[in-house]
């Protein structure tokens, strides 16, 4: 057993980096260091003063927007990155995340 195998926990060492996360990362290091169980990746970008976390997940990964941050976010999300609804993957991660570890 690895430690990937898990439902959440350090993100693989071979895990792609998303064009948004390189956008954001400028000419700074970046590197994944966790990975939660709807696919979202936690990446550490740059290092000293300027280290900061960068959260990312796939877009219809049904991150619930609107219990983070309040209605009216979701289909924003969506149309910034030219995803079309989804209702049931949206359905099934959450309640993956209802179900818990």
């Amino acid at each position: 057993m690895t430690p990937w195998d898990s439902v959440s926990g350090p993100a693989r060492p071979d895990t792609a980096i998303p064009a948004p996360v390189r956008a954001v990362a400028a000419s700074r290091a970046v590197r994944a260091v966790w990975q939660n169980e709807l696919g979202g990746i936690t990446f550490e970008v740059g290092a000293g003063t300027e280290r900061c976390f960068v959260k990312w997940a796939p877009a219809a990964s049904g991150i619930d927007l609107q219990w983070n941050y309040g209605p009216g976010w979701e289909g924003l999300l969506l149309d910034a990155y030219g995803v079309p609804p989804d209702p049931d993957r949206t359905r099934y991660y959450r309640l993956l995340w209802d179900l818990g570890p």
